[in-house]
């Protein structure tokens, strides 16, 4: 379980990005965090794992609280989150296999990183979440042969196969066509459901958010604005994430109901 609690973060010289964050997130959720560009999602998702530290309050995991001003600290915090970026961060050259045994290296001796030896467990649990991914033929191909979708999803298996309690995915669908985006969200979700690994994925998109999440966070301005389920989200609710939607033209918010109705009717792609 994951425990966040009165968490601040401001980068130095500048104004407070996040502004006391309290959450938590229980095994197998797949919580989707909504809000606009410069809300302070990927911030949040970044102090998580302690690539960003935090300036206070606290993070536990498993009532765990690991001190991210010693690297100790943040190598144990970081064991228990693998992360999805949105970029990918494959090797090309290198084939689908060897882009995802990269996930077992935090697992393994340094020499074996080095010559890329891997034992044949690795090799096993490699394959086996290439095959969750729906690529079990493409394993051998070079990564940079694939397309954007296949990439990200490779970026899944690579998460996958470092045994995380949480995966962390920061904008994983934003620069792909809505078939790949689902491929890859139904990835997370399916990890989710069989593994029982909470999932919290930064998204723009409504309309994935209420077909995925069984539960959304919505920021603003460095707060929380909404924790609920997708299902009870009206228009005010859209509108404290996204302020303004409810005056943009474009925007078609129904004065009544909520649920997917709501998410088809609000074109976002403009607000974000």
């Amino acid at each position: 379980m994951l425990e966040v609690r009165n968490l601040h973060k401001a980068y130095r010289g500048g104004d407070d990005v996040l502004h006391g964050i309290n959450f938590e997130v229980q095994p197998g959720e797949f919580v989707v965090v909504l809000g606009q560009s410069g809300a302070g999602k990927s911030t949040l998702l970044r102090c998580l794992n302690y690539l960003c530290l935090p300036s206070g309050g606290e993070i536990r995991v498993n009532g765990v609280r690991h001190n991210p001003a010693s690297k100790s600290g943040r190598q144990a915090q970081r064991r228990h989150f693998a992360m999805v970026f949105q970029d990918h961060n494959l090797l090309g050259r290198l084939s689908v296999l060897k882009n995802v045994l990269v996930g077992r290296m935090s697992h393994i001796p340094f020499w074996s990183c080095l010559f890329q030896v891997f034992s044949r467990r690795d090799v096993a649990l490699a394959l086996q979440a290439i095959e969750t991914v729906g690529l079990a033929e493409k394993a051998y191909e070079r990564a940079d042969s694939l397309s954007g979708g296949q990439q990200q999803r490779v970026g899944v298996a690579r998460a996958l196969v470092q045994r995380p309690a949480m995966m962390l995915a920061d904008e994983p669908v934003a620069s792909l066509d809505p078939q790949s985006a689902r491929q890859v969200l139904n990835c997370l979700q399916n990890a989710c459901r069989r593994e029982k690994i909470a999932v919290v994925c930064n998204l723009h998109q409504l309309d994935y958010a209420m077909e995925y999440a069984s539960r959304v966070i919505g920021l603003a301005g460095g707060k929380v604005v909404y924790d609920g389920p997708p299902e009870s989200m009206t228009p005010q609710v859209v509108e404290a994430i996204y302020p303004g939607v409810a005056q943009n033209k474009s925007a078609s918010i129904p004065e009544t109901g909520a649920g997917g109705a709501l998410c088809r009717n609000i074109p976002l792609a403009g607000a974000v």
